[in-house]
């Protein structure tokens, strides 16, 4: 199972970056679609953003690009989390993917923990809302961490 969810991570960023780069336009409304965080203690604001909800999981993921330094955020959310009940990434997962293509993520396959947290949730209008943070692994290094605060997503979503 923890395969599972690793290769699903990893299917799901490629899917998200492909997303992004295609489709995605800026938003300079600061009410509507974004991510952000604190990322080893530097500040981190998403560009673009895109989200969807397909076969019981919302994924949300947040594109920051500039000259020398392109990253993104990664969140999947199953349809089961409740709203203000804090998930310690048992059945949420956030991802950080560095310029460098270097993969953080907060599997327990990994040895990633903290808690994600959806405040608000409106399925209707495909609304989603939270906080997370925590510390996240190198996929490929478990030596290698990188600590995330005070993370904030507020996204529209549209459903397949």
């Amino acid at each position: 199972m923890k395969r599972t969810k690793r290769f699903t991570i990893s299917a799901l960023a490629g899917v998200f970056v492909i997303l992004i780069v295609t489709g995605c336009k800026k938003s300079n409304d600061s009410n509507t679609t974004r991510i952000s965080a604190t990322i080893g203690g530097t500040a981190w604001q998403s560009q673009y953003c895109t989200g969807y909800n397909t076969i019981g999981w919302t994924n949300l993921a947040g594109y920051y690009g500039k000259s020398g330094d392109t990253s993104y955020i990664a969140i999947q959310i199953h349809d089961s989390v409740k709203v203000n009940e804090p998930d310690p990434f048992y059945i949420t997962t956030v991802s950080y993917t560095k310029g460098d293509g270097t993969h953080y993520v907060s599997d327990d396959f990994a040895g990633g923990h903290g808690t994600l947290t959806v405040t608000s949730w409106d399925q209707t209008n495909h609304k989603i809302a939270g906080t997370f943070s925590g510390v996240l692994y190198n996929y490929n290094d478990g030596n290698d961490s990188v600590k995330i605060d005070n993370g904030h997503f507020n996204n529209t979503y549209i459903v397949y």
